[in-house]
């Protein structure tokens, strides 16, 4: 039997969910979006290892065909320092 599609909006949903439980994201730092079933983060990261668990992250949802990450380190002044 095929497997029912996944809308973006549901896979957007669960993925801000999946986000917001994982201290290690900086999800207030991170805009992602969907379409077609592709996954895109766009925002700031402070740690280079972020990246690659974002993407482990949003392949493990239904309906995810593929990931791109947009992410750059945020500017010093968006972390307190002068």
């Amino acid at each position: 039997m095929p497997e029912a599609r996944v809308s973006d909006e549901q896979i957007l949903r669960q993925l801000r969910a999946a986000l917001r439980e994982q201290s290690w994201a900086d999800a207030d730092l991170i805009c992602p979006s969907v379409a077609d079933g592709v996954v895109t983060y766009h925002g700031f990261c402070r740690s280079p290892s972020v990246p690659m668990a974002l993407r482990v992250l949003a392949e493990r949802l239904p309906g995810v065909k593929g990931v791109e990450v947009e992410l750059v380190a945020p500017p010093r002044f968006m972390l307190g320092v002068p």
